[in-house]
């Protein structure tokens, strides 16, 4: 069934038909053709564009108009055609359906593009759940490897090395889909152009990423690095107020280790660098220290940390 509009469609020539003039000069101040548009939307109340003579008493009522007057405009200007079934005289109107054709095109246009777009949406899913079937399936293989006890030292090295570059690959995967979530926050606070459907934009987003397309990993690639980067700075901001075992130079030579406690951290984002800002007892005086350190540098640093019930 057809779905009828809401609004009358008329085109702007519709004055200068010389039927719709004859209206207007037999029914003064326009009332012919007020008629004639109550007609039409009456005839949009119905799924086939057509309406029974039995109802031209509702009609009339509904439009302030005789019966004798409603069956004149339907008759006698050649505005409708009547056709007759079981159920007695029908009328309907060649021009409002002539003018509803595009519209019908539309829907119609649009209906298809969206069984289209469903059959892509099912495919897609499919697709999606195929992959998170197999790589169910590569987890309890590599599980069953992994807690085998025949299982030489030399594999599972192999095996820890093979998830080691995994998990540093930028590609996005089903694997590290879970920081989706952050990337498309992430993305939202750095794009210029307005997002207007968040929704829409981010499954397009995932569509994208799924498809490979070459600037979305990009993007993807740059929100790894920085997250990589908020987690070192995260990590070099927790130094502060904690206590380090470092050495100190005299010359050519290094001292044994001291405690040192770290007062202040001061972080060069740029320069992927940071200096610790120390203090120790030297001589029985407080002696303040300002050490430069690389990013790379972290690990180091945290492994002399000094735990909290040591000595």
């Amino acid at each position: 069934m057809r779905k009828i509009p809401n609004f009358v469609p008329l085109q702007t020539a519709l004055i200068d038909d010389i039927r719709i003039k004859r209206l207007n000069k037999d029914h003064l101040n326009c009332s012919g053709l007020g008629i004639l548009i109550g007609l039409y939307f009456y005839l949009l109340k119905n799924p086939n564009l057509t309406c029974s003579y039995n109802e031209i008493d509702i009609i009339a009522d509904e439009l302030r108009a005789s019966i004798p007057i409603i069956i004149t405009v339907i008759e006698r200007y050649n505005l409708f055609e009547i056709i007759k079934d079981s159920n007695g005289n029908k009328f309907f109107s060649p021009m409002l359906n002539n003018a509803l054709e595009p519209y019908f095109e539309i829907c119609e246009t649009n209906k298809i593009r969206g069984q289209i777009s469903a059959e892509k949406r099912k495919l897609k899913n499919q697709q999606k759940l195929d992959e998170l079937k197999k790589l169910k399936y590569n987890l309890k293989d590599e599980s069953d490897e992994l807690n085998s006890t025949n299982v030489k030292e030399s594999n599972l090295n192999k095996s820890n090395s093979t998830k080691s570059n995994s998990s540093s690959s930028c590609n996005f995967s089903w694997k590290n889909e879970k920081n989706f979530e952050e990337f498309f926050n992430w993305l939202k606070e750095n794009v210029r152009e307005t997002i207007k459907n968040e929704k829409h934009y981010k499954n397009t987003l995932l569509e994208k990423l799924q498809d490979d397309d070459s600037k979305t990993l990009e993007n993807w690639n740059h929100f790894i690095a920085f997250k990589k980067e908020e987690e070192i700075i995260k990590r070099i901001k927790a130094l502060k107020g904690k206590c380090v075992l470092l050495q100190t130079k005299q010359g050519n030579e290094y001292s044994k280790e001291y405690k040192r406690d770290i007062l202040q951290v001061d972080i060069n984002e740029s320069e992927k660098s940071f200096i610790l800002k120390i203090s120790h007892e030297e001589n029985g005086e407080k002696v303040y220290l300002s050490i430069p350190v690389e990013f790379s540098s972290l690990e180091m640093i945290e492994n002399k940390l000094v735990k909290d019930n040591s000595p």
